[in-house]
């Protein structure tokens, strides 16, 4: 006899927001699996999730709650969550944050989603470490509340217990899994001093750093402001926003000016992380004009590059790069871990990365779910056919991944 799957019921919130109020977690081998369903229902959880990434030795900057509740106000706003809360006795043992995507906005549509768009980089299963138990009762809790689940996890770093934990419940479940290529973000790790670190780049790299920098700093009185405090960074957003107007991310609809919303969300994520003694916002000066910056955050002695920019008038001076390399260098003096460029490869990422951090994207769905064996059938099997019989140019156009979200914020 097969278990009969537990219906959600909607409730409605003080502040008239809907969220599902899911039926009483069921305990499975001493493990209770708890879904939050709305975003405001996740405050009440951020003290045990703070403990929770406390513990978990790979912890990441995108699995706080100062990020992750960030991101959902401003690019998923009232949309409903599935995020998944896993006790023991009254322990929080692991988080999964997933997006119910109906749309397809960040995945294929009916999908539960990793909360990733172009403004994230990763997201993972938050724990010490992830065990089949522990994402058995993840998928046992999913299976019994709806009539069918497929699991997009869009961005996930190699070296995550998740992973192998995945092939484990696949086998166990009779469960298919596909592969899609995800991201390649260069980092340097920091070790030794700014002196050795220089010394192990190239001899043309290190000659374009003398150059570039000798280049700028006779251009005018140059100044690097560092912001770390709730005012000071809401006094520096009006010059970062200045920048952003002047970069080409302008022309191409990807600056903090350009996109509704991205402006404010930078901002919040500004005041909140400041609050908290993470944020780092670096800003270039030239004669007391704003020419580049770069938004980042420390995390357990990480940088975190979020978001960089220069101003094209200035562009003969090369301050993206020389802010780049100010920054580093300032990541040494801090004695720092670990400086994550983020995003895509570069080539001056490249030139400055002694080390990168792969990503790959996941999704997990049950056999019977023919759509999703007929995707892929056709990029385990029809796709390599085409590839090897039509030009590269015409394979780039017709089967192009479109898997990366394209989520944007929305006003409040």
């Amino acid at each position: 006899m097969s278990t009969p799957r537990r219906k959600a019921t909607n409730d409605t919130t003080l502040d008239g927001e809907v969220s599902t109020v899911m039926p009483e977690p069921i305990d499975r081998t001493g493990l209770q699996v708890v879904e939050i369903s709305a975003r405001r229902g996740l405050e009440q959880y951020r003290g045990p999730w703070e403990v929770l990434l406390a513990r978990d030795p790979y912890g990441d900057f995108f699995d706080t709650y100062e990020w992750l509740s960030t991101w959902l106000e401003f690019f998923w706003q009232d949309r409903p969550i599935a995020f998944l809360f896993v006790y023991r006795d009254g322990e929080l043992l692991a988080l999964l944050p997933l997006l119910s995507d109906e749309a397809g906005e960040t995945w294929c549509r009916h999908t539960l989603s990793l909360p990733i768009n172009h403004f994230s980089t990763r997201a993972d299963l938050i724990g010490e470490k992830t065990t089949q138990g522990v994402l058995e009762a993840l998928w046992g809790h999913l299976s019994e509340t709806r009539r069918a689940v497929r699991l997009g996890l869009q961005s996930v770093a190699t070296d995550s217990s998740l992973l192998p934990a995945l092939e484990q419940v696949a086998d166990v479940q009779r469960l298919r899994i596909q592969e899609w290529p995800a991201l390649v973000c260069p980092l340097v790790r920091i070790e030794g001093d700014w002196d050795g670190y220089l010394a192990s780049l190239s001899k043309h790299v290190r000659s374009e750093i003398r150059r570039k920098r000798r280049k700028f700093e006779r251009a005018g009185d140059v100044e690097l402001r560092i912001v770390t405090s709730p005012d000071d960074s809401r006094a520096a957003m009006e010059d970062i926003l200045h920048i952003e107007e002047r970069s080409w991310k302008e022309a191409s609809q990807s600056s903090f000016t350009a996109v509704r919303g991205l402006a404010d969300f930078y901002n919040t994520l500004s005041l909140r992380c400041a609050r908290r003694g993470w944020l780092r916002n670096y800003i270039l000066y030239v004669d007391d004009v704003p020419v580049a910056h770069m938004v980042g955050m420390v995390y357990r002695h990480r940088y975190y590059a979020l978001k960089t920019s220069f101003d094209e008038h200035y562009s003969k001076l090369s301050p993206g790069a020389v802010l780049a390399v100010y920054v580093l260098e300032q990541a040494f003096a801090e004695r720092l871990h670990v400086f994550d460029f983020l995003g895509l490869p570069s080539r001056w990422k490249d030139e400055l990365a002694n080390d990168v951090r792969e990503h790959v994207g996941r999704c997990l769905f049950e056999e019977r779910q023919l759509r999703c064996r007929t995707c892929a059938y056709f990029h385990n099997r029809l796709k390599p056919v085409i590839k090897n019989h039509l030009p590269d140019a015409i394979v780039q156009g017709r089967t192009k991944d479109t898997r990366s979200s394209v989520v944007k914020p929305r006003d409040n």
